[in-house]
């Protein structure tokens, strides 16, 4: 079983960075990998290895997270005074959560978080036609204020849906509001951290409560975090190279060849 989870760790770390949508990908590798597994212990699974791709986050933006912590004492110590950058983006950050976590835990109570395969490999393809047509946009000179950001939090909460990217769902509605390709893609990736640290802590006691189905041990389950944050952080590294146009249009591809392929997987099972 362990190398099932591992493998599984391989592709969110890469499937969270590159905008193919990882909750698709881990949901289409787990039917053929734990076809058996129940669905709420693999969400919370999904849940887990979000952690490894969150760590690679703050490791990344560390030199930026400690500048919110900076900035943001000093203006409490001194709030006459106009807030620093570091200070601004914190702001911008905590109201982009709101909506994102009022709308992401309301799909998951809906129990929209576990969509029937079919259904996710459509909102895979919709991804897919999405990154194609996001290849030739090219921003603008926005800066970020708190409508923006409420914005990008509403957007980012819709995104959870399986199947969509939120990376790079929140590149497109960034660069459509005016931002710059830099600009919008920081925010893609900063904005989310809130968000998934608060899906991993509610998927914590489902996580717990279905290791004994697996016969899983918390080794096993630590080196599939580190296997996803390895392979997050290196993408991170290749960001901008990911986030080119024409590495868009593969990605794009990629997603409407995998959303294919399940489809017609499932329509042939079903027949």
């Amino acid at each position: 079983m362990d190398w099932q989870i591992f493998l599984l760790g391989l592709i969110q770390g890469i499937g969270e960075i590159f905008p193919i949508s990882s909750s698709a990908h881990l949901r289409i590798a787990e039917s053929f990998l734990l076809p058996s597994v129940s669905p709420t212990f693999l969400l919370a699974l999904n849940a887990f290895l979000h952690v490894g791709s969150l760590l690679a986050l703050l490791l990344f933006f560390r030199k930026s997270l400690v500048l919110w912590v900076i900035h943001t004492l000093l203006w409490v110590k001194n709030p006459a005074r106009s807030p620093l950058m570091g200070a601004r983006e914190f702001f911008h950050v905590l109201v982009a959560s709101v909506p994102t976590v009022l709308i992401g835990l309301g799909m998951k109570l809906g129990g929209i978080s576990a969509l029937p395969l079919d259904t996710l490999s459509v909102l895979l393809g919709m991804n897919g036609v999405l990154l194609l047509s996001l290849a030739g946009l090219g921003g603008g000179q926005r800066r970020m204020f708190w409508l923006p950001a409420l914005i990008l939090g509403v957007a980012q909460g819709f995104l959870t849906l399986p199947g969509l990217s939120r990376s790079g769902g929140m590149f497109f509605v960034a660069l459509m509001l005016g931002f710059s390709r830099k600009d919008s893609l920081r925010y893609a990736f900063l904005l989310g951290i809130p968000g998934i640290l608060g899906a991993s802590l509610l998927s914590l006691p489902d996580l717990i409560q279905g290791l004994p189905e697996l016969n899983l041990s918390w080794l096993s389950l630590g080196l599939a975090l580190f296997l996803t944050f390895f392979t997050s952080f290196q993408a991170l590294i290749f960001l901008n190279d990911v986030f080119a146009p024409k590495m868009i249009q593969k990605n794009g591809v990629w997603c409407l060849m995998v959303a294919s392929f399940t489809l017609m997987f499932g329509l042939k099972g079903m027949g």
